[in-house]
């Protein structure tokens, strides 16, 4: 069995064994150049310009919806006032039925109440009819 090599990092390496070997050379820093302010420039223009294109045309899409709501609006107005019409009517309605039943129940107009339902009279009342004279 081969036995197998040991590499010690302390040892330097053998150069490679490639003909006509050239170290690499050292390289050369180069300068940051700094960007000229003309493109700095254009690009805030640039960025600007597109921000005030998208909110011009988002406030035109706005405008545009609220004209067409605008129809809606007054439908459902008028639909509202006919609502509101038609529950008054119905409210007069409902509290004169409420006025009826609290005196339907009310226990001391109970014998009125069957007097008007039946035309009959009580046996201590007597009916009085009035009648008028024919005209001449």
């Amino acid at each position: 069995m081969k036995a197998a090599r040991v590499i010690r990092y302390d040892e330097p390496l053998p150069p490679p064994q490639i003909p006509h070997y050239i170290p690499p050379q050292p390289r050369r820093r180069q300068r940051l150049q700094s960007k000229p302010k003309t493109n700095l420039h254009k690009t805030l223009a640039v960025e600007s310009l597109t921000k005030i294109a998208v909110n011009l045309c988002l406030a035109g899409v706005a405008i545009v919806t609220l004209f067409h709501q605008l129809p809606q609006q007054k439908q459902q107005e008028i639909k509202l006032q006919e609502i509101n019409t038609e529950v008054n009517k119905v409210q007069a309605r409902v509290d004169l039925l409420q006025d009826n039943l609290s005196r339907y129940f009310d226990p001391t107009t109970s014998a009125e109440v069957m007097q008007e339902q039946t035309h009959l009279v009580l046996p201590n009342h007597q009916e009085i009819v009035i009648n008028e004279p024919a005209k001449k």
